[in-house]
């Protein structure tokens, strides 16, 4: 199922979720842009297309991403809202697939008053604790580039994915100038630190869009693929100032 394979990638569920940050409780953290974005990639003659948007939904946010091709299509969606400290906190995920006939769900859920999290993937449910600093496969994205503005050495996450609490570690390889569609951007480029695997995924990040992916390469079991970011554009919506808790 290569093409499946090209989809999750381009669904842009890689996840870096943070840790807690290293920045004084009186500086406030980096405002959080809403933003629209279409992404283009091409896996063994196979092309893809999809679309990233964050919204503003109700005292919090809505990531949503849909990666789709003639072989099938993904949508994942995320909730999440700002607490008292300025901190991203995940409410709900769901990843609904269909590919080539093929249907799957993965949903999690976190209940704040008992600081809990329900997750169901593939019709197996799961319980797991919820602490502050975790967050959700998508809400990832905000919260390193928020670190990258704020200037944090400590690249390592913690993240809620497929019905358990995985350890990730990025490190910085410098920056660079990048051809794009967007035109020449300067980009600083991050690697995944992975122990005993071959598997290898390097990501190009644009600070004059937020730390936007604007390139993103993976290589696995002898395969590889890529991603570009096509078209950028803010929409206006942003906050400086901690959301009421949900």
């Amino acid at each position: 199922m290569l093409a499946s394979k090209a989809l999750l990638i381009l669904a842009l569920g890689t996840p870096l979720l943070a840790l807690a940050s290293s920045e004084p409780d009186d500086i406030p953290r980096p405002a959080i842009a809403t933003y629209e974005a279409q992404y283009e990639a091409s896996y063994s003659g196979f092309p893809i297309k999809a679309e990233h948007r964050l919204t503003r939904s109700g005292n919090g946010y809505e990531i949503r991403i849909k990666a789709r091709n003639f072989l099938g299509k993904i949508t994942e969606e995320e909730l999440f809202h700002i607490d008292g400290q300025g901190a991203i906190v995940p409410d709900s995920y769901r990843n609904d697939r269909s590919i080539m006939g093929t249907t799957r769900k993965e949903s999690m859920a976190v209940d704040h008053a008992t600081s809990s999290i329900r997750a169901d993937r593939k019709g197996r449910q799961a319980q797991l604790d919820f602490e502050p600093g975790q967050l959700g496969p998508l809400s990832h994205q905000l919260e390193l580039a928020r670190d990258l503005q704020d200037g944090v050495e400590d690249l390592s996450y913690a993240v809620i994915i497929r019905g358990s609490v995985r350890d990730y570690r990025y490190e910085r390889r410098g920056e660079e100038d990048l051809e794009t569609p967007l035109g020449t951007l300067r980009v600083l480029r991050l690697e995944r630190v992975r122990d005993n695997s071959d598997r290898e995924t390097v990501l190009w990040l644009a600070p004059e869009l937020n730390y936007q992916p604007v390139l993103l390469r993976q290589k696995e079991d002898g395969s590889s693929y890529e991603l570009t970011l096509q078209s950028f554009r803010f929409t206006g919506e942003s906050t400086a100032t901690p959301d009421a808790g949900q």
